[in-house]
């Protein structure tokens, strides 16, 4: 059975995060052609991990989204990507404040939750306040959200895999990372 689901894309804003990867102008240009527009399409580069969240928190904020997906320059999506994460944005319930779907990783050849989430715009100022004070961790987004959840927020994980992670990388940004 096929699922249809009525979401507006104006409704997202999506930002890559790039620290130079080889593949950042493919996933820019794969994530134009699902969306049908680059309005709400924003390139965060040579940021702090920290900064560059903080910095796609406030694009979401200024475009009036009501949706922020965040996306490491390391991806290559799917082709039905935009309609996975239109699908878990339409199951997600109201304390539910982030989604993480599932990479194919290259490095460790497996699936595992890397560089792709899923905000709900209305939380992210709460969330902007909480990265604050975990902005110097090794992990500052992980811990943020461990601290939302500590105040009663939720995280919903999913199985659905919306892209290849490092597969097209060049080594020495392998080594680098």
């Amino acid at each position: 059975m096929v699922y249809q689901f009525i979401v507006n894309k104006n409704e997202f804003t999506v930002c890559v995060r790039s620290s130079g990867e080889f593949t950042t102008d493919r996933l820019i240009q794969d994530i134009i052609h699902q969306i049908g527009s680059n309005e709400k399409v924003h390139l965060i580069k040579h940021l702090m991990l920290h900064e560059a969240i903080d910095r796609s928190f406030e694009f979401a904020i200024q475009d009036k989204s009501l949706w922020l997906i965040t996306l490491d320059a390391d991806l290559v999506i799917k082709k039905d990507f935009f309609d996975i994460y239109s699908k878990i944005a339409n199951s997600m319930r109201n304390r539910e404040i982030e989604s993480h779907a599932m990479t194919v990783d290259r490095l460790f050849m497996k699936y595992r939750s890397a560089g792709n989430r899923l905000y709900r715009v209305d939380s992210l100022p709460l969330l902007r306040n909480l990265l604050v004070k975990t902005k110097n961790d090794i992990r500052p987004e992980g811990s943020m959200l461990n601290e939302a959840v500590k105040l009663g927020y939720k995280l919903k994980p999913t199985n659905d895999v919306v892209a290849m992670h490092d597969f097209f990388q060049f080594s020495r940004d392998l080594f680098r990372k």
